[in-house]
């Protein structure tokens, strides 16, 4: 299996709106689910993020002028817009909920296709002529 969450899609920081600013990466690899990639991020009050499995997206709820920032692909694969920094606008004493725009993908960012096949001479498949690949 290909990995999805990689040395350079890892990071995340926090900052928890009181000075302290927490940052740190999950563990390289292949995460099946979202789920998967919300468990291996860190846990804090201020910051709380749940899958909704009927809509597929993330709710993301911020308090006390609490943020989040993600690495461009990790924010891709729970379906938030890359490189935008999450409850920006949260005002201090205030909870703030963002739902993603788009569904989160594990494998959003997967674009590596092998096929591998056993013609060995040109054949029709599905109206086009596959020619036999160099070996």
């Amino acid at each position: 299996m290909w990995n999805n969450v990689t040395n350079d899609s890892n990071y995340h920081e926090y900052n928890l709106g009181n000075g302290v600013i927490k940052s740190g990466r999950i563990a390289c690899g292949y995460y099946e689910t979202s789920i998967d990639i919300l468990n291996a991020l860190p846990k804090n009050v201020k910051i709380q993020m749940n899958y909704n499995k009927h809509s597929k997206k993330m709710k993301l709820q911020l308090s006390n002028g609490a943020t989040l920032k993600l690495s461009d692909q990790l924010s891709e694969n729970l379906g938030f817009v890359a490189g935008e920094v999450l409850g920006e606008n949260v005002v201090r004493d205030a909870t703030y909920a963002i739902e993603s725009p788009f569904i989160a993908d594990p494998n959003v960012d997967l674009y590596l296709l092998y096929i591998y096949t056993d013609i060995n001479q040109p054949e029709m498949v599905g109206g086009v002529l596959a020619l036999c690949f160099a070996s």
